[in-house]
């Protein structure tokens, strides 16, 4: 068997490390809105929701987890600085 380190790196360089981080949404399955910047609440409006890196997505990801109702479960969405907003 082949350890996955002994593959050859057939990946461009871009794809390992984009340009610009990806930044992410996180809806709230239990309001059923976007969260606002610094966790102030939600909104439904996709434009006013929190711009979160991803080291905070998980983490509120899996605060979230703890409730232990999975449909309660927060989730994140990537949304790209280019991603359109309409």
């Amino acid at each position: 068997m082949t350890a996955l380190t002994d593959l050859p790196d057939v990946l461009p360089d871009s794809v390992h490390t984009p340009a610009k981080p990806i930044v992410f949404l996180l809806w709230s399955h239990e309001h059923r809105m976007w969260w606002r910047p610094y966790l102030r609440g939600y909104t439904p409006n996709q434009d006013q929701a929190g711009r979160y890196s991803r080291d905070e997505a998980v983490h509120w990801v899996v605060q979230s987890a703890h409730c232990g109702v999975l449909n309660l479960v927060t989730s994140m969405v990537a949304a790209p600085e280019n991603w359109s907003r309409t």
